[in-house]
């Protein structure tokens, strides 16, 4: 179980860094396809410690404080810092409020709420003591349902990303053996090719295409396989102590690194050409300062004030 957790850790180190660097803006200057899969690929870890024995109480109780709290606490705190980065720069106040999007002032923190209602959903699914296979295929529906239209309180990113939840629950047992399976791993390879040759239409957002609707299945098991090779990576990586200690704090980093660069953006927007070579250079520097800052506020959370990042005093 030790060296198990370890290459999951260390998938999460990966992910995180793709993440921060989706929102130094790198990404979508660059192209960079690869950090197109990272969330989904969280919504597909986090299935990993689904506890479905769970009664309704304990599981409302245990993410309203391990999610939701922090969340908003953080909205607030994100929403005062670029409030203020809004005033140096335009002389007023910004007021950004979407029931679409509660997350307006810390928008990567989106991902909780999908998170905290796939949770929910998926709870409620165990309890349906549904057969695999309807179970299985319900998901499939809902997760569809999500892709497709728009919902308020971000309820549809919570049912896209419920497949991916319910994939890496189903799979998490035989996980192992899965990273070392030398088909799954080859295709695990195409499908991460297509990802990288842009081949591939689907995140985790409404989307209104009929050909995102008529290849939805194979979209996920596309994203399912990428996974797989992800993973397989991460398992050889698995005594990269850093990477190991750096994903045992991603929930910390996803909640702080915004606070980093939006401050970060305002300065190197000001003084640098988009997509120039001092832009891109101020924008790597930043990218290493975030990564190491917000773990190191993560940490320093999760010894201070653990309930910032959903944890409890030691």
């Amino acid at each position: 179980m030790k060296q198990r957790d370890d290459f999951i850790d260390v998938a999460k180190g990966l992910c995180i860094l793709f993440v921060v660097t989706i929102h130094t803006e790198l990404f979508g200057v660059l192209g960079t396809p690869y950090p197109v899969l990272a969330v989904p690929f969280f919504f597909f870890m986090s299935g990993f410690y689904d506890r479905p024995q769970m009664s309704s109480c304990d599981l409302l109780k245990k993410n309203l404080k391990r999610l939701l709290l922090p969340a908003f606490v953080w909205m607030i705190i994100a929403y005062i810092h670029r409030s203020a980065l809004y005033y140096v720069g335009h002389g007023g106040f910004m007021l950004e409020i979407s029931w679409t999007n509660p997350m307006f002032a810390n928008g990567v923190a989106w991902f909780i709420f999908a998170l905290f209602y796939a949770k929910l959903l998926m709870w409620a699914l165990s309890r349906s003591r549904l057969p695999v296979l309807f179970e299985g295929l319900s998901v499939l529906a809902l997760g569809w349902l999500g892709s497709i239209q728009e919902l308020p309180l971000l309820f549809d990113e919570g049912l896209s990303a419920l497949p991916l939840y319910y994939a890496g629950k189903r799979l998490y047992p035989s996980v192992r053996t899965l990273v070392c399976n030398r088909y799954l791993v080859v295709s695990g390879i195409v499908a991460f090719a297509c990802v990288s040759l842009k081949a591939y239409p689907y995140v985790l957002v409404p989307m209104r295409s009929q050909e995102v609707r008529l290849l939805y299945p194979l979209l996920i098991a596309v994203a399912i396989l990428s996974f797989i090779f992800f993973l397989h990576v991460a398992y050889k990586l698995r005594h990269v102590r850093w990477l190991s200690s750096y994903g045992q704090h991603t929930f910390g980093i996803l909640l702080t690194h915004s606070i980093f660069l939006h401050t970060f953006a305002v300065v190197i927007n000001r003084v640098s050409a988009k997509g120039s070579p001092a832009w891109i250079a101020a924008f790597s520097l930043a990218f290493l300062f975030t990564c190491w800052a917000s773990y190191i506020v993560s940490k320093l959370c999760e010894a201070y004030a653990p309930f910032l990042i959903g944890k409890s005093k030691p």
